[in-house]
């Protein structure tokens, strides 16, 4: 007799274990599923701008993120002609940096804390269960195991940008214009120099530098996929030409030592083109992803999750996830999202043209309440003494 929940999550990364944590706070039964074994090793800028924490209040996790968490005060970036200014977040929530490994932790320990969730690592999708035109389970198998069916009344794809329920589905696309990768690794020894998140800005490429404390910092430079292709599997060779080409953020890590051999992260933007189909909802990344420049891109599944809460509730009071909620979702997901994602797009239209790139740094140097602004609002930050009973 196959196991039944009134929800499977698939996929244990921000996204999923706050919604699973949300759902079963309101008393339903949550099935959390990863192919991975935690703590696991995830690619990410890991810059957490302060609307994260608000959202990971809601779920109780805020305090312990904190702790483990390096403060940073903003953004300071330097332009493809060297032109440089800095944002602050004045009175917000602070920004933070935190390994990935250690967040996604946190998350999905505050998700199996939550009764009734149940928690299963190791445990690899591979399709829906679609009954009658509507999903109702999926289909999983652990290691070399047989494959077995875990039933629900409600399936979420929150398995990140290659979501094999998007696949399954035929909903996943890449978006052609925009096809970029992003190399990295972390650093020991680095120079604390600023409490600044660091952004440089080259031709057809940037870096950005995030400082964790103790010497410790992460490096992602992203650059279009044309290059990637050159380097004949060796990423060192090729970080060490990027960072030849971004040569403050070269001298900026003059003494400091690679702490892990290179990794790379591509093509880094896509979207499902639909938010799911009857009996399945896609949260996060699953649903859409695009080169979040200032390191929105959890913040954003962190909201993304907290509106799939809403949906999923009003779809298990109703009787099944329909077209008509599904289609009800994705207007409020644009009310919530679209404009965030229309300003990366156009930031990442502007960084195309180092001249343009130019000129904008230029009137940001000279406008530092605008880039303040811009900065806040793509970080979700509020302007109010933060705290639980704050929490919206």
């Amino acid at each position: 007799m196959p196991e039944a929940w009134d929800i499977v999550v698939v996929g244990a990364g921000p996204a999923g274990s706050t919604l699973a944590a949300r759902l079963a706070a309101r008393g339903w039964s949550v099935l959390l599923l990863d192919q991975a074994r935690f703590p696991r090793r995830k690619i990410c800028g890991e810059y957490f701008g302060p609307g994260c924490l608000p959202l990971l209040e809601e779920i109780g996790a805020a305090a312990e993120v904190l702790r483990r968490a390096h403060r940073s005060l903003g953004i300071r970036a330097v332009s493809p002609g060297g032109v440089e200014f800095s944002a602050a977040y004045r009175q917000a929530e602070p920004a933070f940096s935190l390994p990935r490994e250690e967040l996604d932790s946190i998350l999905l320990e505050r998700a199996r804390r939550q009764p009734p969730v149940t928690v299963r690592e190791g445990l690899r999708v591979e399709a829906p269960v679609v009954e009658d035109g509507v999903a109702c389970g999926v289909v999983a198998r652990q290691g070399g195991g047989k494959p077995v069916v875990l039933r629900a009344r409600v399936v979420v794809g929150a398995d990140g940008r290659n979501s094999v329920l998007a696949r399954r589905l035929g909903l996943f696309r890449w978006n052609g214009g925009h096809r970029r990768f992003s190399v990295g690794l972390h650093w020991e020894d680095v120079n604390p120099a600023s409490a600044y998140g660091e952004i440089y800005a080259g031709r057809g490429l940037y870096g950005i530098l995030n400082q964790q404390g103790h010497g410790r910092a992460n490096l992602s430079i992203v650059c279009g996929q044309e290059r990637v292709g050159i380097w004949k599997g060796n990423l060192e060779n090729g970080l060490k030409a990027l960072m030849n080409e971004l040569p403050r953020l070269r001298d900026r890590l003059e003494g400091a030592r690679p702490a892990e051999r290179v990794h790379a992260l591509g093509p880094l933007a896509h979207e499902a083109v639909r938010p799911g189909a009857p009996g399945v909802l896609l949260v996060g990344d699953a649903a859409k992803f695009y080169d979040p420049f200032t390191g929105e891109g959890v913040y954003m599944a962190l909201l993304d999750a907290r509106l799939a809460a809403r949906t999923i509730e009003a779809a298990l009071r109703q009787g099944g996830l329909t077209q008509e909620l599904l289609r009800r979702h994705a207007r409020r997901r644009n009310q919530q999202l679209g404009l965030r994602y229309a300003v990366q797009s156009l930031i990442q239209r502007i960084l195309a043209c180092p001249r343009s790139a130019d000129v904008v740094a230029r009137l940001l140097a000279g406008q530092e309440g605008l880039a303040e602004r811009l900065l806040e609002f793509l970080g979700g930050a509020r302007h109010r003494p933060w705290n639980k009973a704050g929490a919206a």
